[in-house]
């Protein structure tokens, strides 16, 4: 069974861009893209993720307020989260860090950069899973 990705972004291009560029990964992961946080809120319900890659700035709530839920809800409290922002702030990426975040990346994201991340945080939950292209 494949290990399942959602991708939480507001910006359109953002998440096309990135469907584009992590394609060839689709072998590996099962990946979910969506542009709010209440589509992600209705997915987490119906679904279990092993990691969300979750923009912070989103209108409405923002993605720290994903993360914290994600976290506090014994449902999804597994899922990893990897935190992208555009924003150079050392107290939100600490502040991400603190609430549980496993990386905070900047945007625009480096997709090699992405994809160890994300590698990696799946490696952890999932100890046979190996990136292979």
């Amino acid at each position: 069974m494949k290990e399942k990705v959602i991708f939480v972004d507001d910006d359109p291009l953002v998440l096309s861009g990135l469907r584009r560029a992590l394609r060839e990964y689709s072998e590996l992961w099962d990946a979910q893209y969506v542009s709010t946080i209440a589509d992600a809120e209705r997915l987490f319900s119906t679904q279990a993720f092993d990691v969300a890659v979750v923009d912070v700035f989103m209108p409405l709530k923002n993605g720290l307020e994903l993360l914290k839920e994600i976290k506090s809800d014994p449902s999804t409290s597994h899922t990893e989260v990897i935190v992208l922002t555009g924003m150079q702030d050392n107290d939100l990426v600490r502040k991400a860090l603190e609430m549980g975040a496993v990386e905070v990346l900047s945007k625009p994201v480096d997709t090699e950069r992405l994809v160890a991340t994300i590698a990696a945080t799946l490696k952890s939950v999932s100890p046979g899973f190996a990136v292979r292209r």
